[in-house]
């Protein structure tokens, strides 16, 4: 038998050299493949005659560690890639002609980015399955020269790779647990079984009690140490295991850019002040550049050059819609209007209608005019937007806005009204609502009360059906029974000063605030239209696509906002009250003076009187008519302006509702750390890197050895002669193994009291 000179060495090692040579076994063909490599080898041992083994080695290491711990940084700092995987520099012009080829050309070039990409990673994990053996087979020859381990463990630079190997390794693990357990304390499988499934504190007690009072073995520290050892190994072959398994998936969610939504240009110091609605339009409001210094007056005619063809177009919109229900059966659809560079629609998808405020339109624009000077060749973006030249980079944009939105809900009836004349001063005005009448107060004579009026004439072509509209805005409405007798007389006995202070009943509470009154009369019928309309104030993100081709009208979207919006959440404790709106908000809609005169040669005037005098002579029919009131009047709320402020403190942030602004680019990036396989890349990652580190670290304190397959350490175990002692059923070393069977553990007792012993 041949002995090693060398520490670290084993014997097997020194017995496989006079084994003979392998090549001799092989073809031709493969003899010359071998001396090819061989030729190579040579030439890089020529190439650097100086270098020590161990700087080769790592070398090779660094080669792995390089890439990936570079490949970690890309996804740690986000890396962006752009609007190809597969063509770096490409730039999309969202003008140009030929945009979709463009796109199908990218498109092929990123299949073949990726198909390179799959083979990087099974490039990298076949790497990281090379450093990892030659690190196992290092250790166990190490550690095997002091024969200190199981013949198995030789093969394991092998047959780790396999998953099959983790139920090997977890099956010697709980043995040589149940052995030292066994060994020190005495407990038997049913102590060690049972032990930690015992549920009582009190059993717990005793059965611990039990067991450490048994005496304990005194095992020799070379033994404790080499147990440790051989534990701490087979715990290292399981990682190394998991992590080669695993590691090609987790290079390729690593090195493989995904298409995520990135946000740019991020605005947070923004808030909202408050929503001026219960004062009458001003100069401040900036509605119209033509409106002077006689708006404050009540003159808002001047508005009709700037939105009164909005409003025959929305009027004329609520009669197409519903004569296209009527006739072919489609669908109620909102009306489009524009302010400035972009479009909006009603969020109309439930009872309480959505209104975008003009003022974040017109706002909204300026990042609209960014984004195309942005792409534009000259790229002359604001400073204000500091990464806008990535949306060239980007396969898709959507520019967001929080901004405020108001909420609608109205309904319209044909009922008399009822009008108590309790002084010249006084009046109070009462609507029928089923079993209840609504009365509120009107008249300048009020104490302690918010409201106001306004009136106009809607002119219609005969001058014979005219219409005239009166707008009643108060903060407080009260419901009575029908049958109350305040309601019967003329005067009334009743002090309604008592009634209108009172708080009001549970069930009328939320309908006894800020209520906006309409009252549409003519000639036509003495029977009026009344509309009670409600409005609130909330949020919502405004979105944009810009893109001249998808979006060519340049339509914003709102969230989607439901009714739900209105119940208290953990964001908003209280249910929002409803708005006081002055009733001039409505004259400007309509472009018409306080106590003025809307012409009858206007599209809205005549629609308006036609669909008036339908609900008069029909009550079933005032579908038309309800949509021409909700669109006149969310013409007014989109006009309603609203504060805003700087906030300079972070402090303040919790304080104030924010209205942050930002850009969504939808591209190719790295890391995304909301992806469960992302986090599981990153861990195994991370674990290949330390595991080459801490291989490129102790490669000069072991000497290199090359790996042997398991053919070639049969071919040593065959030229071995036989070991005094061997097991004819188990083979050799028997005195340097544990075995699976019942005698395993005690021949390694007897060999612990061999002075040769492992």
């Amino acid at each position: 038998m041949a002995n090693y000179s060398r520490r670290g060495y084993s014997s097997l090692d020194s017995e496989y050299d006079t084994a003979g040579s392998p090549t001799q076994l092989l073809h031709e063909k493969d003899r010359v493949t071998v001396a090819t490599i061989g030729w190579w080898l040579d030439n890089i041992r020529r190439f650097c005659p100086r270098l020590p083994p161990w700087c080769c080695n790592c070398t090779f290491n660094a080669g792995w560690l390089a890439p990936a711990v570079y490949l970690l940084y890309l996804n740690f700092s986000g890396h962006i890639v752009g609007v190809s995987i597969g063509c770096l520099k490409c730039r999309v012009d969202p003008f140009s002609k030929n945009v979709v080829k463009r796109a199908q050309e990218m498109d092929k070039q990123d299949h073949d980015a990726l198909a390179a990409m799959q083979l990087v990673a099974k490039v990298l994990e076949i790497w990281y399955v090379f450093l990892a053996g030659d690190l196992i087979y290092s250790t166990v020859v190490k550690m095997a020269g002091g024969g200190a381990l199981p013949m198995r463990l030789l093969t394991a630079h092998v047959d780790f790779g396999d998953l099959m190997y983790l139920c090997t390794l977890l099956k010697k693990l709980l043995i040589n647990l149940w052995t030292l357990l066994k060994t020190l304390y005495g407990m038997d499988f049913r102590d060690i079984m049972t032990y930690p499934f015992k549920l009582s504190r009190e059993l717990v007690k005793r059965n611990w009690r039990r067991v450490a009072n048994k005496p304990a073995m005194q095992l020799p520290k070379s033994t404790k140490k080499r147990t440790c050892l051989r534990g701490a190994l087979y715990v290292g072959l399981g990682i190394l295991c998991l992590t080669a398994s695993l590691m090609g998936p987790a290079v390729a969610v690593l090195l493989i850019p995904t298409r995520q939504w990135y946000d740019i240009n991020q605005q947070q110091r923004i808030a909202f002040g408050h929503l001026v609605s219960s004062d009458p339009p001003t100069l401040n409001a900036t509605l119209a550049p033509q409106c002077n210094s006689s708006m404050p007056q009540g003159n808002y005619s001047c508005t009709r050059f700037l939105y009164g063809a909005s409003m025959d177009q929305l009027v004329a919109s609520a009669v197409s819609t519903q004569y296209q229900f009527q006739t072919r059966q489609g669908m109620y659809l909102p009306p489009v209007s524009q302010e400035g560079d972009l479009t909006f629609s009603f969020n109309v998808s439930n009872t309480t209608i959505w209104i975008p405020s003009r003022q974040a339109v017109r706002g909204f624009s300026l990042d609209l005019e960014n984004y195309y000077a942005s792409t534009n060749p000259s790229k002359n973006f604001s400073t204000d937007y500091p990464k806008s030249e990535l949306f060239n980079r980007s396969l898709d944009v959507r520019l967001q806005r929080k901004g405020p939105v108001v909420g609608l809900e109205s309904a319209c009836s044909v009922q008399n009204t009822t009008v108590y004349h309790l002084d010249d001063a006084r009046e109070v005005r009462c609507y029928p609502v089923d079993d209840h009448t609504k009365c509120i107060q009107s008249g300048p004579g009020w104490q302690n009360t918010t409201q106001a009026f306004a009136t106009f004439l809607i002119q219609d072509i005969s001058s014979y059906f005219d219409v005239t509209v009166e707008i009643y805005a108060t903060n407080r409405a009260r419901y009575l029974p029908n049958q109350d007798a305040c309601l019967t007389t003329v005067r009334g006995n009743c002090n309604w000063d008592a009634i209108f202070s009172a708080a009001p009943e549970p069930q009328w509470a939320s309908k006894s605030g800020n209520r906006h009154i309409f009252e549409y009369s003519s000639k036509f019928s003495n029977t009026p239209v009344w509309c009670d309309t409600t409005s609130f104030l909330k949020f919502a993100t405004y979105t944009l696509n810009p893109s001249p081709l998808s979006n060519i009208l340049l339509l914003i979207e709102l969230d989607l906002i439901t009714d739900e919006a209105k119940t208290p959440t953990k964001e908003n404790s209280a249910e929002p009250p409803p708005l006081l709106v002055h009733p001039d908000w409505n004259l400007a809609a309509w472009s018409v003076d306080r106590n003025g005169t809307v012409p009858g040669s206007r599209s809205a005037a005549s629609l308006l009187v036609d669909a008036l005098q339908r609900f008069q002579y029909n009550a079933s029919k005032g579908q038309m008519f309800n949509s021409i009131h909700k669109y006149t009047t969310m013409q007014a709320l989109s006009f309603i302006p609203y504060s805003t402020l700087n906030i300079t403190s972070s402090s303040n942030f919790q304080q104030q509702h924010l209205l942050p602004s930002h850009a969504s680019i939808y591209l190719f990036k790295y890391g995304d750390s909301s992806v469960r396989t992302m986090k599981m890349g990153y861990a195994v990652v991370i674990t290949g890197c330390v595991v080459v580190l801490m291989k490129t670290l102790i490669t000069p304190c072991i000497p290199y050895k090359r790996g042997k397959s398991a053919i070639e350490l049969l071919v040593i175990a065959l030229s071995h002669d036989k070991v005094e002692g061997a097991d004819e059923k188990n083979g050799v070393p028997v005195v340097a193994t544990y075995e699976q069977d019942r005698f395993t553990f005690k021949r390694a007792q007897q060999a612990a009291t061999s002075p040769h012993a492992p």
